[in-house]
């Protein structure tokens, strides 16, 4: 129960009733008027410690409510400006690390090497170079400062499938634009080398001819005759997929005999599968369908009709093709083994004359050994001697003809039936070296 009666309040310092005096401080008036519980024995520990809170000093409320927040302008500013400032002060410190990166970047990887615009180097980009060829190109010759970065700045701006090739002026001191430029423009020149590939060539022959005449450097030349030995990627060719199908384990180029030898124009900045695609395509226009015809009439695959006329290539001079034509179809016919000399000459990579042991030597080229065509073709022949392994000399072949030797030392050369005639051919050769020895002699009298 509540009441309003005074006598239920203490008299002293910590009574209640001094709480509702008059003059009192601001602490003490918020009990007047309050209603207090009656007093018991069980109450007295509540109602002193009520009176005994409400008499704390301020500084003892605020000791326990904690520090007393500083509401002065400049305070209010300083909370409210703070995050700012550090959110300005931290975006300052990004631009200045992100300046200092681009600048160094910029510097260590766009710019160009030099300055001066008066280096000038000439660069050459090969058809077919890739862009991280011509990156590396550019870096070798002090074009640019990173082969890396170039790429992905040209990849970025899509311009890699259109740098073009050609012979460059180019300077350290353009920028990746400029280059780009001018690779995109295609103004540079082409130098071209007009080659000569002679009948009778052999791959590795062709090879060196081109790299002496600028087309193929030394990386080049091998690429060419490891495409000659393998080539796969010219398979669409028909006479090339029945060569690699016909191929012999032995066989060293299956090329040899279809790269068909003339005089061509190349850039010099060719590629090998570029020179390759020139010579098969020239092989396609000479070998015709007609030929093949009578390829398969004589019983001869297109390739087998290759080899034969490979030997005729390097076995004599070109009016005596359709005689010794005649003679290596006869001995073909007769199961007699071919005995050229140009197919030892193919293995053993020297001319004649040879011994009777390296007639023996152990290769499926020398048809010393093999009773048949070799495994492949031995050069690569010229048109008047592929026309003559299709059309052997008719009297030859009807007369039987299997022997031939030289006849002089021009090369000319004279044939015979029995090997009774030819070893009689053989003598009088072999007399005729001896006099032509005799007088080169210098004991030889005048």
């Amino acid at each position: 129960m509540w009441n309003n009666r005074p006598e239920d309040f203490d008299a002293g310092p910590r009574g209640g009733l001094e709480a509702f005096g008059d003059g009192k401080a601001g602490a003490e008036k918020k009990y007047r008027n309050r209603k207090v519980r009656d007093y018991s024995p069980d109450m007295e520990e509540t109602r002193e410690f009520a009176v005994e809170t409400a008499q704390r000093e301020p500084s003892e409320k605020c000791e326990q409510r904690g520090s007393v927040r500083d509401f002065s302008l400049p305070a209010v500013f300083w909370r409210v400006l703070k995050p700012l400032a550090i959110l300005i002060a931290s975006a300052v410190l990004m631009v200045l690390i992100g300046v200092s990166a681009y600048d160094y970047v910029k510097g260590n990887y766009f710019d160009p090497v030099s300055s001066d615009a008066s280096i000038v180097k000439t660069i050459q980009i090969k058809a077919g170079s890739s862009l991280s060829s011509i990156s590396n190109i550019l870096y070798e010759n002090g074009i640019i400062r990173n082969k890396l970065v170039f790429q992905i700045y040209v990849d970025f701006n899509d311009m890699g499938s259109k740098l073009k090739a050609g012979t460059y002026n180019l300077s350290p001191s353009m920028t990746f634009d400029q280059i780009i430029s001018v690779l995109a423009a295609g103004t540079g020149t082409r130098q071209i080398a007009r080659v000569t590939l002679t009948e009778g060539m052999t791959v590795e022959d062709m090879a060196g001819t081109l790299a002496d005449k600028g087309v193929f450097d030394e990386d080049e030349a091998k690429q060419f005759l490891d495409i000659c030995a393998d080539p796969d990627a010219f398979s669409g060719y028909s006479f090339v997929k029945d060569a690699q199908n016909a191929a012999d384990p032995e066989r060293k180029y299956v090329l040899e005999g279809y790269l068909f030898p003339d005089t061509y124009d190349f850039y010099k900045d060719a590629t090998p599968t570029e020179v390759i695609t020139r010579l098969l395509d020239r092989f396609r226009q000479v070998f015709t369908a007609e030929n093949e015809e009578k390829a398969k009439a004589a019983g001869l695959t297109v390739d087998q009709a290759i080899t034969l006329a490979s030997i005729i290539e390097r076995e004599s001079l070109p009016q005596d093709f359709v005689k010794v034509s005649a003679v290596f179809r006869n001995r073909l016919s007769e199961k007699m083994k071919l005995q050229s000399e140009a197919t030892l000459r193919y293995v053993l990579g020297r001319k004649p004359p040879y011994t009777a042991e390296e007639q023996k030597t152990d290769s499926k080229y020398n048809t010393f050994v093999v009773p048949a065509l070799p495994a492949g073709p031995i050069c690569n022949p010229g048109k008047k001697a592929i026309e003559a392994a299709l059309n052997p000399d008719p009297d030859y072949i009807n007369q039987k003809y299997l022997y031939f030797c030289n006849a002089d030392l021009e090369g000319n050369l004279v044939f015979a039936k029995t090997l009774k005639e030819h070893n009689a051919n053989i003598k009088k050769y072999n007399e005729l070296l001896a006099a032509a020895a005799a007088s080169a002699s210098p004991d030889a009298t005048p």
